[in-house]
């Protein structure tokens, strides 16, 4: 078993900064999970928002992100639609009709970056190279970019609250929590019930110095 002064693992890289207090705080950038930003929690897209009417198709606006500029020379409809032709999505077939994977890409966006143009109703022509988004990461996305209220609380109207999976709710990042005393992180124990907690830090297997540290 080798052991290391410095908080680091040489056989996979993970290092660890000095053990102290603002490490194990969520509140602090050192301690907090870098996806939720401490929370526990994000705002994700609905899926039951998003899709309200699968028996309508894309075309007729089965998104409903996309319900009032289906069919329009909107840039962003435009760019939906190379997406869909690329991936010869039936943009005329019922939602619910569509394979899971067209579904995904519908939704999330391409899986491999494209190129197309996008022409303005001037005829000014903007040509593009990268992933086109679907909605579901266009939505959380603006929803935390812009810096208009308004739009923020349109976004919004998409999303619910979902736990963070990068950091389980525990609102701490791999570091702190990979911090144990006799097996159990700082997460794991504030979350036990008082008497749980009585018991396991009146029973922990630690020397009398650990203790008092």
């Amino acid at each position: 078993v080798s052991f290391s002064t410095n908080y680091a693992c040489k056989e996979c890289g993970f290092t660890i900064e000095k053990l102290e207090p603002r490490l194990f705080s969520f509140n602090a950038p050192q301690g907090a999970c870098y996806e939720c930003k401490g929370l526990g929690i994000k705002m994700e897209v609905d899926p039951e928002v998003l899709i309200q009417d699968d028996e309508l198709s894309l075309n007729q606006g089965a998104i409903s992100y996309f319900k009032h500029i289906a069919g329009s020379e909107n840039l962003e409809w435009q760019e939906f639609v190379y997406l869909c032709e690329y991936y010869n999505i039936d943009m005329d077939k019922p939602f619910k009709d569509l394979s899971d994977y067209e579904k995904q890409i519908a939704i999330v966006g391409s899986d491999v970056p494209l190129k197309y143009t996008l022409t303005s109703r001037s005829g000014n022509q903007n040509h593009k190279n990268g992933f086109i988004e679907g909605p579901k990461r266009r939505i959380e996305r603006l929803y935390v970019e812009t810096q208009s209220q308004m739009l923020r609380d349109w976004y919004y109207s998409f999303m619910m609250e979902t736990t963070c999976t990068t950091c389980n709710g525990q609102r701490l990042n791999e570091k702190p929590l990979s911090v144990k005393i006799d097996g159990v992180n700082i997460a794991e124990l504030t979350n036990m019930q008082i008497g749980e907690m009585y018991n396991f830090l009146s029973t922990m297997n630690i020397s009398s110095q650990q203790k008092e540290i």
